[in-house]
């Protein structure tokens, strides 16, 4: 049974995780980002919505709610276990920081997506996020909330 909750995974929770998703991204995390440096700045600075197993962090959604002027969430790491995926995890987790207090006194959510990464565009444009830009190989896209 997956537990979805948030803000209670630990900077361990999060490098772990990280760490275990890594191989999965092009290029890998760990080539793109110091992984403990990150998970360190994600639990620091972010809010983040998670899915566990068994007390395993298998699912993470982080973003930083700090623009204060309080146009943008951005949204820094979307990650699902590679043999989780496509059960729905994603999208969960994305309805919850949707469906967030903290998150709807903002203007909209952006994200950057490689743009070669199907899976991800696909989830994105069905959750109805735009494309806003493209910088080199990201797309910038973006949910008006």
């Amino acid at each position: 049974m997956i537990l979805y909750t948030k803000d209670k995974s630990t900077y361990f929770d999060i490098q772990n995780h990280l760490k275990e998703v890594s191989p999965t991204f092009y290029p890998p995390l760990s080539e793109r980002v110091n992984i403990d440096d990150y998970a360190q700045k994600i639990r620091k600075f972010g809010v983040t919505f998670e899915a566990w197993i068994d007390n395993c962090l298998i699912g993470l959604v982080a973003c930083y709610v700090n623009d204060v002027d309080k146009e943008q969430v951005y949204i820094t790491h979307v990650s699902v276990s590679k043999f989780l995926r496509g059960i729905g995890v994603a999208h969960t987790l994305f309805s919850m920081l949707l469906l967030d207090e903290q998150v709807r006194g903002f203007k909209y959510v952006q994200l950057e997506v490689w743009k070669h990464n199907n899976a991800a565009v696909l989830l994105y444009n069905s959750l109805g996020f735009n494309l806003v830009t493209q910088k080199s190989e990201l797309l910038v896209m973006r949910l008006y909330l």
